[in-house]
């Protein structure tokens, strides 16, 4: 039996909101709901591309600089697909932040109208106020240098540096 999975069409009914994170910038928090594990969280919406598309994206993006990327690599029917979220949107799955150390969500491939989407999932209980985040799971040398936010070691000075100070809304 499949698992039925409802993705609303937009995410103002969420529970989700937005704060600033120092070192992070933007990220999504656990607002005015609390998660179960389990649970979807929110859809990571972007422009599904071909290998040849997202090099070419993925090019622009690291030599621009401006903005950074936000492409995520998933398997769909043995290939590898490219969802690009990089334009800013209502939608609030792109600005959920990394974490390689504590992720609380995982993202899961569904098929809606036979077409992959994505969505985060909790892994575990979160609490309201907490931040969402998932391990983006790149290890690339080559995105580590243009994202050193992608790297454990950073992530620790960042969560020792930060230990205790509040986020700026």
């Amino acid at each position: 039996m499949k698992e039925e999975v409802k993705i609303p069409e937009d995410d103002s009914n969420l529970g989700l909101g937005v704060k600033y994170f120092p070192g992070k910038g933007r990220g999504i928090v656990a607002e005015k709901k609390s998660f179960k594990k389990g649970e979807f969280v929110v859809e990571y919406i972007g422009d599904l591309l071909t290998f040849k598309e997202w090099k070419k994206r993925e090019t622009k993006y690291k030599e621009s600089g401006e903005k950074g990327s936000f492409i995520l690599k998933f398997k769909h029917n043995d290939k590898i697909c490219f969802l690009d979220a990089t334009n800013e949107c209502t939608r609030l799955g792109r600005l959920v932040n990394h974490s390689r150390l504590n992720p609380n969500c995982n993202i899961k491939k569904v098929i809606i109208d036979q077409k992959p989407r994505v969505i985060l999932v909790a892994n575990q209980n979160i609490a309201l106020g907490t931040e969402i985040v998932y391990d983006y799971g790149d290890r690339d040398p080559a995105s580590i240098k243009h994202y050193p936010w992608l790297s454990k070691i950073q992530e620790l000075k960042m969560s020792e540096t930060n230990r205790g100070k509040p986020a700026k809304v």
